[in-house]
């Protein structure tokens, strides 16, 4: 069988149809992963050398500098934003200061799960371990049949200071490829997700279900498994780091109309960390999607349309190839690579980063090192709540934007988590219409006692309405009362078959909540002790009714 995927094998415009080949869409079920760049980067030639670092091109020099020779660096806002084309100078990943002292990915393997990753390209072989990626189409093992998973390998660790195009976040992270994505059968996106077990330390993944249907779309058992057996094999128990795309399917523009990365089983895992996408002013990119399943952003295209500097395919195979007068005049690279899909790389690279500096924790320990380290953006924003750990959370942000210098300071002085806790409390059956006889509004709460976690990482809630026949009427709310925070697991929303074409306002949402299980990161370092309330609402009423039926809750820490 095969599976909806998110990743675009072309950029979609902001409005209109997609511009996919029919062999895209024949072999990948694809649909928008990639927003519109409206080419504001700055073109160029990335074939000029410097008289500085390897004084080679294409040879990396090894010298420790937070100032690399690559020819396309001073156009990569997301390394270092010094206000760049209009932006807000600082709105970066803050990489560069902790490369000066040698922490630059070195001996951390990067897999990228994606339509492909092109060994040979100039900018990235040496980063590259020849023999450990598979080719799913042909049985090779080499993989390089696409353009997006390049491009997102250059985010992530494009080859630095080797006097050519441009560095990646860890520039020097070792890379394989698995290009599952392109034939998106079940089976070839498992065997991704868990080949080089014992030596891959970061999974990047910058795909998922399709995008702005406000439909729910769990990933199938197999693949579900493959990332269960990742986190908990890989690494010789540590574990692999799992780098989830949370989706382009918000809509600032019209907020009825968007998904929620927690309507994405895939991006809502609680064994991944799900990734946002931050415009280079710290705002929120209009199609990230809100959710509080998200850990944190990373820069990515926003608002003002300057996109991403990355590696593309070689000559023509890629994104740039000659008809967009605003991308650089050596078509090995691009400048409008856009999108969660360019954002989860990046907190991929950092995530490589913080490996090297502590190789001892867990993917456990990456993911709270990355959230706990993470700087407040837009702090004006009316959604920021401090939680009762002292935690600020955001459901259009997370914990805020990765910052690799933070990430890795913390992550030096980090002591690894005890061993994984999990408690999870009985169904509590509710049955409660949601009508006018309870005010389109039920309540209930589970009293949660002797539960062993101190310190919550991660909530699964269970949620049952699945006699409602539009899901997105219904808003869903937890509240830890003890503890004060309260989160949005869903929210209001229309549905669409197709994300560009919203002309039917009452598209069906396909099958609305039976045992559907959100997250929910927010909580993070709050006792799972206390009492615990799942509010629904019902906000068209006068449109059709259902049951809130039933619930329960999954805790994971420590």
């Amino acid at each position: 069988t095969t599976t909806g995927t998110r990743v675009l094998e072309t950029l979609l415009p902001r409005r209109g149809r997609s511009l996919l080949t029919p062999l895209v869409i024949l072999a990948l079920l694809l649909t928008g992963c990639e927003l519109p760049s409206s080419g504001s980067g700055s073109s160029g030639s990335s074939t000029t050398g410097s008289d500085t670092g390897s004084g080679t091109t294409g040879v990396p020099d090894l010298t420790c500098t937070s100032s690399p020779d690559d020819a396309l660096f001073a156009n990569q806002w997301h390394l270092i934003n010094t206000g760049q084309n209009g932006a807000v100078a600082g709105e970066d990943a803050n990489v560069t200061p902790v490369w000066a002292n040698c922490v630059d990915g070195t001996g951390v393997r990067i897999a990228l799960v994606d339509d492909g990753l092109e060994l040979a390209h100039e900018d990235l072989t040496a980063n590259v371990i020849l023999g450990e990626s598979k080719n799913y189409l042909d049985g090779s093992d080499d993989p390089s049949t696409g353009e997006h998973g390049t491009a997102a390998a250059g985010i992530a660790a494009a080859v630095g200071n080797n006097a050519l195009g441009v560095a990646g976040i860890a520039p020097h992270a070792e890379l394989v490829g698995f290009n599952a994505v392109y034939t998106g059968q079940e089976a070839d996106l498992a065997d991704g997700l868990s080949s080089g077990l014992q030596t891959v330390a970061v999974s990047n993944n910058s795909w998922g279900p399709v995008d702005g249907t406000g439909a729910l779309d769990a990933p199938p058992a197999l693949l579900a498994d493959a990332v269960a057996t990742g986190v908990t094999e890989g690494r010789g128990g540590l574990g692999i780091v799992y780098v989830w795309a949370g989706g382009n399917g918000g809509d600032a523009y019209d907020p009825a109309r968007y998904d929620n990365v927690n309507y994405d089983g895939y991006a809502s895992s609680p064994y991944v960390m799900a990734i946002c996408a931050v415009g280079d002013v710290g705002e929120r990119a209009w199609y990230s999607e809100r959710g509080a399943s998200l850990t944190v952003c990373a820069p990515s295209e926003g608002d003002s349309g300057q996109a991403i500097t990355t590696v593309d395919r070689t000559g023509i195979l890629g994104y740039n190839h000659g008809s967009n007068g605003s991308d650089y005049d050596d078509a090995n690279y691009t400048n409008i690579f856009n999108g969660t899909s360019a954002a989860a790389p990046l907190a991929a690279g950092v995530a490589a980063l913080v490996l090297q500096a502590n190789p001892a924790l867990s993917w456990r320990d990456v993911r709270l090192v990355m959230a706990q380290s993470a700087r407040m953006n837009s702090p004006l924003d009316s959604d920021w709540t401090v939680n009762g750990a002292g935690f600020a959370f955001n459901p259009n942000f997370g914990f805020g934007v990765v910052d690799g210098e933070a990430a890795v300071a913390l992550a030096q002085t980090w002591s690894v988590v005890p061993t994984l806790v999990e408690f999870e409390s009985g169904l509590s059956t509710v049955n409660t219409p949601i009508d006018l006889s309870t005010g389109y509004t039920v309540e209930n709460t589970i009293s949660v006692s002797a539960s062993g976690i101190d310190s919550i990482e991660y909530v699964v809630i269970t949620f049952s309405a699945s006699d409602h026949p539009y899901l997105g009427d219904l808003e869903v709310r937890l509240t830890h009362v003890d503890g004060g925070m309260s989160v949005l697991l869903a929210e209001e929303h229309l549905c669409s078959g197709d994300y560009y074409e919203l002309d039917d306002p009452y598209y069906p949402c396909g099958p609305s909540y039976n045992a559907w299980a959100f997250g929910a990161m927010g909580f993070m370092g709050e006792a799972a002790d206390g009492a615990w309330t799942l509010e629904v609402i019902d906000r068209w009423p006068t449109l059709d009714s259902g049951t809130f039926e039933s619930w329960q809750i999954r805790f994971l820490g420590h």
